[in-house]
Parts: structure tokens; sequence; C-alpha cells
């Protein structure tokens, strides 16, 4: 599959306005959405669960993330496939994104939107903040998934430079 939509969204975050690119993996071919009337969808694998610390994973962990990707990129829909150890698809569903926070609630693993659109206003007065302590310098944003951090440190070299390089 290599073509998909690209979407460009500029919107308010809190206190930030942001310019977004993301790509869209398909249409619906009716409804209300942003392209000639037709609704943005997303395709999601899942690992059907074996146990049901599995099954609060999938409600506490993926939906969140599904939430606000789909949420922030415009996207109504997502089309979801649960596959086995194997790779094997199972199940396929269509869930529409605002149920998501309901559905994760009925399983016992809330969770809260406008909670994790503030962190993401809260991140972006963070790196705001970083960048006013060391002007004119490039900063590189990255994440640390064992640590669960946020880190922010100059970089140096050229910009546009750097992109070259990265994309050859």
């Amino acid at each position: 599959m290599g073509t998909s939509l690209k979407q460009y969204a500029l919107y308010q975050l809190g206190q930030h306005r942001v310019l977004m690119a993301a790509e869209v993996d398909a249409m619906k071919d009716d409804g209300d959405g942003p392209v000639k009337g037709r609704p943005y969808v997303e395709l999601k694998t899942y690992k059907i669960a074996a146990h049901s610390k599995a099954v609060g994973a999938l409600y506490k962990e993926k939906h969140p993330r599904w939430w606000v990707q789909s949420y922030l990129a415009g996207i109504s829909t997502l089309v979801l496939g649960g596959r086995d150890h194997n790779g094997q698809l199972h199940k396929v569903q269509e869930v529409p994104v605002q149920l998501l926070p309901g559905l994760s609630a009925q399983a016992g693993q809330k969770w809260d939107p406008d909670a994790l659109l503030a962190f993401g206003d809260a991140v972006l007065g963070w790196i705001i903040q970083q960048a006013q302590l060391q002007p004119g310098r490039q900063l590189l944003v990255s994440y640390s998934h064992v640590e669960r951090r946020i880190d922010c440190r100059p970089v140096d070299g050229d910009l546009p430079q750097r992109l070259q390089q990265l994309l050859q």
C-alpha cells in the first residue's frame, strides 16, 4: 500500500497553534467529512487478547493513542482488525473515534481525552521554554519509552543538511 491521502491541519491546542501533517489510510464513500463529504478512515490492527491483562492493555494503552492521533488528524472512524500471533486477521470492526473513551471506560480502563490534549499543550509549552533557554540553537526532542521521559538537547550542524542526509 504505497498510496495514502496527506492531510494538513492547523488547529489550536491549548495556548499553541499547531500545523500537523498526517497520512490518512482511506475515506468512506459517504458521510460528513472534509473532502467532498467523505470522512477519513484509519486502519489499525491489534493482537487478539489471550488473557484479561492483554485486554486491559488494549483499552488503557492503544485506545488513547488511537484516539489522540485520529482526533488531531480529523479522522472520524477507525477500522480495527484483530489478528492472532501469526498475523492472521480474524475480526474486523468499524469504530467511531468519539466512542473510544466510553468503550475503554466500560472495560474498566477509563482515560480522559481532555487530559491527553492538556498534556500535549504542556509539552509544547515546555519545548518552547527549552528553545528560549537556548536561542539560535537547533534542538532535538526525543522520548524514551523505557524511562518514560521527554528530553530536549541541542544538535550541531545545519538543519537543511541533516534533512538532506536523512532523505538519501
